[in-house]
């Protein structure tokens, strides 16, 4: 059973996701992009998300791209 410590963490974090999606939104160098992800991914992906405590999953997802950009210049 969750605690009350924990309820208020996953609202604080909301509500820096939404914050950084209302920057990135209204940034022009900004683009939505829509992905097909297997559904038993996602879920997981969600949970060790909220475990790890993502707070930004554009910011993280951009990250990893990066990453593997660079990589494949140095490959």
């Amino acid at each position: 059973m969750p605690t009350a410590g924990c309820d208020a963490r996953k609202l604080a974090n909301a509500s820096l996701r939404d914050a950084g999606r209302t920057l990135s939104v209204s940034h022009p160098d900004y683009r939505q992009t829509t992905i097909y992800i297997n559904k038993q991914i996602e879920k997981r992906m969600k949970a060790a998300f909220l475990e790890d405590e993502v707070e930004d999953f554009s910011q993280w997802i951009e990250e990893r791209i990066e990453e593997w950009l660079k990589g494949r210049k140095q490959g």
